[in-house]
């Protein structure tokens, strides 16, 4: 095989690079005609092309509601009573109760921690303002908690922020029905 490799000709050579070429510029032309988009077919090059008007915005609000709320809070937990109370009357009132370093504090990769969900946190959350703290503790999964309202998130409220959730909505919509 070798041999015959070292036997070819220059003219061969060319040849086949030639049809290399050849092939290689068949493969390009099929693929730019495959990936062209049929006629009346939507292609958006940007998601920001998607346009949203006010009542759209209003219907989505409705829709949602408080759905998409974020309550943020500080959560601190202790196995004790007695320790949940020391913590409340020594640090319920500082402005970043989790500085103290006491207590279990779960994870809060923004700073917060996000309720939603645990019905009895969310009940205590509800009934404080927002900057308020619990004075006294709250039992959740046999265990007592200081908790600190900071306050709710709502995309809803955001012009912005609720534009780009219904752009990115729609944009998975139109895309699901190309496919």
């Amino acid at each position: 095989m070798i041999n015959k490799i070292k036997s070819l000709n220059r003219k061969q050579w060319f040849m086949i690079a030639g049809a290399l070429l050849l092939v290689v510029a068949l493969v390009v032309t099929i693929c730019l005609v495959c990936n062209r988009p049929q006629e009346g077919e939507l292609v958006l090059e940007d998601i920001k092309e998607i346009e949203i008007t006010e009542a759209d915005m209003k219907q989505y609000r409705e829709r949602i509601g408080s759905d998409m709320d974020i309550k943020k809070a500080y959560l601190i937990l202790f196995e004790d009573e007695a320790s949940c109370r020391t913590f409340i009357e020594e640090h319920g009132a500082d402005q970043n109760p989790t500085a103290a370093g006491i207590g279990i504090i779960p994870m809060m990769e923004n700073g917060y921690y996000n309720i939603v969900g645990k019905r009895t946190i969310e009940e205590a959350f509800d009934a404080l303002a927002d900057g308020e703290y619990s004075k006294e503790p709250v039992i959740y999964s046999n265990m007592y908690c200081y908790l600190k309202r900071i306050g709710i998130e709502s995309p809803v409220n955001d012009d912005e922020a609720l534009k780009e959730l219904i752009q990115n909505e729609r944009y998975q919509e139109l895309k699901k029905a190309g496919d």
